[in-house]
């Protein structure tokens, strides 16, 4: 009995030890979590300044390889290993190419992992290792135009620690190989929606083991990963899968989201790597003897009606029922989750390829030529036929009393793709959403990044909220890539963490404790919204008439044809 009650003694003393060491941020031993069989064995991470450590689980497999005959099918579950799992380090991107990556996510710590069709991994970030914390959830989807990203740029420690809430970071598959489609049983397409939502319910089943509440679930995202999250309310069988939706400059309704014809560019691609032919059946089995390599690095020659993305969402009648413009109009928002959306003010420049990286542009070489030339090849995608009467009519909404000139074009064809296909159909998924009845939140984010190259007027560029959002400014350096941020960006990441953690919690940014600016909900009446930078205000009815005319341009079907296009020129 003596040595049983020595034991027990000895038991309690080490569990009081590492609890203390909790609490004082000194945890140094590997946190394990059971699950079933497996014992998933994470790592402490540590915050700049943060108060207690974060455990972090990385590379946890959710789908099996989606390999040989799995390519281009819907994900399945997988069941991990029995025993102890390796959860300490960052698992591989999906394939895709990587040269464009460290290009689109400069400044960002870009893996040196060859990426792996294995991919199908989650990390989760987590401040407690007690299941009864029961602590809301935050599922980050990762942009990149449906063709690049990955889990392992973005860290969710800081994100976790200061806000008392559980990020997990998932990778789907991305490009071709996530979103080929010849629109048939052989090819259906969304693979890489499909690989989300698997992910959500591993989620579901899983996440209460890492101290997490599977009832108070948001997912968020930017660009694609915010089309991606706009979409997944719209799917019938996602309903208990999430609870909260966050859009980050990624509306599902714009008009460059559902890729048109997705047949024509999949036997493009198919003929690029020796695939070509006539019977989907056997391009698709052809291209499951291909390397993910040479299919992810496929290029899509330029032509007039490439679309803005190759390879992304596509109606296929099973997952996505239809055009998401339609579905939000029509009021068929199958999953019940209140919404926090919003947008940049200079959306257009990163779509210009203006600001990002160290080079910049030459701006002396940008006049109305190149601004009438761009409007023709970017609308061209949309509107075939002449777009004399379109390009007419929005010169005369955007320009001021002095015309276009040399010296305004380039700024005013960046309002104008940012306006047309991000701001006006973000705007008009919280209409459509207040007048459901879901709590609606809309901001626009103002803040210059100190992190961002290229000309001062282009504002806050697309993507220039996602540091703050993660919390960069308060990781460690090796973590943070090469970003550094003044103490004006800290303090504003440490509000708009704590803005988006408090919409998880309680399904309002203000929270229960109102210590920020008072963010109102937006109405389809008020149309009230904030205003993010250093200090918040509330504004109202961003942009009407600009917005009006793109809502109502792009409102009627997902892509203008000829004839349509003629007959709604003539009432604008």
């Amino acid at each position: 009995m003596m040595v049983v009650h020595r034991l027990l003694t000895l038991l309690v003393v080490i569990t009081c030890c590492y609890c203390l060491q909790c609490i004082l941020g000194e945890v140094t031993t590997d946190p394990v979590v059971n699950i079933g069989h497996t014992n998933i064995r994470g790592k402490v991470t540590q915050t700049d300044g943060g108060n207690r450590p974060v455990f972090a689980f990385r590379s946890i497999y959710y789908a099996n390889p989606p390999v040989g005959s799995n390519r281009f099918s819907a994900p399945s579950p997988r069941t991990l290993p029995a025993g102890d799992y390796d959860a300490t380090d960052y698992g591989p991107l999906c394939p895709q190419d990587m040269e464009l990556l460290a290009l689109a996510y400069h400044g960002y710590p870009i893996p040196s992992k060859k990426p792996s069709e294995d991919c199908l991994h989650l990390d989760v970030y987590t401040p407690t290792l007690d299941t009864n914390s029961r602590l809301p959830v935050m599922v980050w989807i990762h942009g990149g135009a449906f063709v690049n990203g990955g889990n392992a740029l973005y860290d969710g420690s800081a994100l976790a620690e200061s806000q008392n809430v559980i990020v997990v970071a998932i990778n789907y598959r991305v490009g071709p190989l996530g979103f080929l489609s010849f629109g048939d049983e052989s090819a259906p397409g969304n693979y890489g929606l499909l690989d989300q939502q698997l992910a959500f319910r591993w989620v579901q089943n899983n996440i209460v083991y890492f101290g997490g509440d599977n009832g108070r679930v948001t997912i968020f995202g930017e660009s694609a990963g915010g089309m991606c999250t706009s979409i997944h309310p719209l799917v019938p069988s996602n309903q208990q899968l999430f609870h909260r939706v966050i859009t980050q400059s990624g509306p599902a309704n714009s008009a460059m989201v559902v890729v048109e014809n997705p047949s024509k560019w999949g036997g493009i691609m198919a003929e690029a790597v020796g695939c070509a032919g006539n019977n989907t059946e056997r391009i698709i089995n052809c291209l499951r003897t291909k390397s993910a390599e040479d299919i992810s690095l496929v290029k899509i020659p330029e032509s007039p009606d490439k679309p803005f993305l190759p390879f992304g969402p596509v109606v296929d009648g099973r997952f996505l029922l239809d055009y998401p413009m339609k579905l939000y109009q029509a009021g068929l928002i199958r999953v019940k989750a209140d919404i926090l959306i919003g947008f940049n003010n200079n959306e257009g420049g990163y779509g210009l390829l203006a600001t990002r990286g160290p080079s910049g542009i030459d701006l002396s070489k940008f006049g109305v030529d190149m601004f009438r030339l761009m409007m023709v090849q970017e609308f061209s995608k949309l509107v075939p036929g002449d777009l004399s009467n379109l390009i007419s009519r929005i010169e005369d909404i955007y320009s001021g009393p002095e015309g276009i000139t040399d010296q305004t074009a380039f700024q005013t064809l960046g309002h104008i793709i940012g306006d047309g296909f991000v701001i006006a159909p973000s705007l008009a998924i919280a209409d459509y959403t207040s007048e459901s009845g879901f709590y609606t939140f809309v901001y626009e984010f103002q803040h210059r990044p100190s992190y961002y190259h290229g000309p001062e007027f282009v504002g806050a560029d697309h993507g220039a909220e996602e540091p703050l959002v993660h919390g960069f400014p308060f990781l460690t350096k090796e973590r943070q890539g090469s970003f550094t941020f003044t103490e004006e960006e800290k303090s504003l990441s440490d509000v708009m963490m704590t803005y988006w953690a408090n919409f998880a919690k309680y399904s309002d940014p203000n929270g229960e404790k109102f210590e920020l600016p008072y963010w109102p909900p937006y109405s389809y009446t008020e149309k009230t919204y904030m205003q993010l930078r250093p200090i918040p205000e509330i504004a109202g009815n961003l942009k009407p008439n600009k917005v009006a005319f793109w809502n109502t341009v792009f409102s009627s079907v997902h892509v203008l044809k000829e004839g349509t296009f003629k007959h709604l020129s003539d009432e604008l």
